[in-house]
């Protein structure tokens, strides 16, 4: 995670940039909500297919981000790397903080922020549409 954040961050002007402090970045099992604590976690989400999730929360008016939690599929197998049948951590590590940029879905598939990541797929670096993202919102 931590290499996932800082890769983001050598795009980001340092007031804009991700951090991760293990008081507040728990790795552990929740209930989504909000209690100002950033989490990382493992969820078992029944029939949903979705492999990782983002829930932020921001400070109404001010729009400063007060909290981001990403959920990982228990159901699912991850692995570092790509084999058939599982899917790459690292991938979607990189993925999520990009939602917590605030970072929409891109239509481009080798893309860090394309929707969907195949078993056996990786996507660890940011191409020009992720970055381009990424400057157009805080530039």
């Amino acid at each position: 995670m931590r290499q996932a954040m800082s890769e983001w961050n050598a795009h980001l002007p340092e007031y804009r940039r991700l951090c991760c402090n293990p008081q507040t970045h728990n790795q552990s099992y929740y209930e989504y909500g909000s209690d100002f604590q950033n989490r990382i976690y493992k969820h078992p989400d029944g029939d949903d297919p979705t492999l990782a999730a983002n829930y932020w929360h921001f400070w109404t008016g001010t729009g400063v981000l007060y909290e981001s939690n990403m959920v990982f599929s228990s159901r699912q197998k991850w692995i570092n790397g790509a084999a058939a049948d599982a899917f790459g951590i690292k991938s979607a590590m990189k993925h999520e903080p990009g939602h917590t940029l605030g970072l929409g879905h891109s239509s481009f598939w080798i893309a860090v922020m394309f929707p969907t990541l195949p078993d056996n797929t990786v996507r660890c670096d940011l191409k020009s549409d992720d970055l381009g993202a990424l400057a157009a919102r805080y530039s």
